[in-house]
Formats: structure tokens, sequence, C-alpha cells
């Protein structure tokens, strides 16, 4: 008689890797994501501290001052980058794999960090090793941010959580796989191995939702952030 082994044997269910369109959908989350974490924590500052966050960072000189608040600003939402990989890094540690780090960038789209190892992890393991960024650096900066009123937290934190949309979306993704499946990453994506049996349905409700999540994105950035981007910019021009 054949083990259900030999019947069912251990096969590739899926490698997710970085497509155009998905780029282009990340990119527009992403943007989305900044301005609604902003926003909130920005509400939370207020709620928490009495009054409102300034994200003015020089004093009101000449318009050279709005544009050093930009660049203070910019740096502001990018030095996250650092922790956020160090984190995936020490999870990925945790679990006993080795952490390679890089930069990337998707299409000429989409600028990108990633960690990534040679190590095998199971369903659970690498969603542990998706969310610790997200996870610990909400959890200490937002009462840092109000114990300390250092409402320039906001950005780093709001860019934190804007940069963990590929990772809620691959969390996503694997939770409609049974917690057998392995993974194996790589910095493009990552790979579902597992039985055929283990194979999901045609039918996905994480592609319905993220669809219509992008597509409400999309048309956002192209009706809001796009040109008040451009607006800012302008004003941002010296005048004499």
């Amino acid at each position: 008689m054949a083990s259900a082994d030999t019947d069912d044997p251990e096969t590739l269910l899926a490698d997710l890797e970085l497509t155009r369109g998905l780029t282009i959908q990340m990119t527009a989350l992403t943007t989305l994501g900044f301005v609604i974490a902003v926003v909130a924590l920005s509400g939370l500052y207020q709620a928490g501290t009495g009054h409102p966050a300034s994200f003015r960072f020089a004093p009101e000189i000449s318009w050279w001052t709005n544009a050093l608040d930009v660049l203070i600003i910019l740096v502001l939402a990018t030095v996250f980058v650092i922790p956020h990989e160090w984190l995936h890094g020490l999870a990925i540690r945790y679990y006993g794999g080795e952490a390679k780090y890089g930069v990337g960038i998707a299409y000429f789209i989409l600028p990108y960090a990633y960690a990534t190892t040679d190590h095998e992890f199971t369903r659970n393991q690498f969603i542990v090793v998706l969310m610790t960024p997200l996870v610990v650096l909400t959890a200490i900066g937002v009462p840092a941010m109000l114990v300390f009123e250092w409402g320039w937290l906001i950005v780093p934190l709001a860019a934190n959580a804007a940069g963990a949309i590929a990772d809620l979306w691959m969390t996503m993704t694997l939770l409609a796989y049974p917690a057998n499946v392995r993974l194996e990453d790589h910095p493009k994506g990552v790979r579902i191995l597992g039985r055929e049996s283990d194979r999901r349905g045609a039918l996905s409700v994480t592609a319905v939702v993220w669809d219509a999540l992008a597509g409400a994105a999309l048309w956002y950035s192209a009706v809001f952030v796009v040109p008040l981007a451009f607006f800012a910019f302008v004003l941002a021009l010296p005048t004499g």
C-alpha cells in the first residue's frame, strides 16, 4: 500500500514575487497608507498631549527654511528602514537563519530594502518575521511619542506603517495556506512549498480585498496626492 507521502508529494505551491502590476498597487497603497497613518498618529498625539504636532523644524527666516523642513521630513521618513530591516533580521536569527541585507528598486518605480535568508520557515514563523518590525516599532514608538511629546516621531512611525504594506500583503496571502507549508525566502519574494492538497482555492478573499484597496489607493493618489504634492512643490519655490 502506497504511503500518503507518495500519494501527495511536496511541490512548489507558489512563488510570490513583485510583478509590475503589484508594484504599482504597492506604491499606491504605500502612499495612501502613509497619509492615513500620519492623520491617525497626529490625532492620537493631539488627544494624548493636548496640542497638535508641529512639523516645522527650522526657524522661519526665508524660503529656504521650508525646503529644510521638507528635507528633514524626508530624512525622518527614510531612516525607519534601518531598524525595520534590522528587526526582520533579528527575527530571522531567532529562528536559526542568517540574515542578508540589501536594497533594490522594483521596475524603476518602488525603491525597497530587504532582509533575506536561505533558511526555511514554517508559515507561522515567517509571519512572525514579517510582522516583527511593524509591531515592535509601533509598540515602542507610540508611547515614546506621547510620553516625551516627540511629535516628530509621527513621520518615521507613519513611514514604518506604510513600509509594512508588503509585509501585510504577504501575511494575508500566507494565511490562506495551512500552517504546515514551508517557506523559502529570497530577495524578490518567497516560495511556498507543500502538498498539492495544501493549494488554496481559485477564489481568494485576500486577492479580492487587496484589489479593492489597491483600486481605491490608485484613485486617491491620482486625484489628491499627486496634485497636492505638485502644488506644495510650487509654493516652496523662492519668489524672488
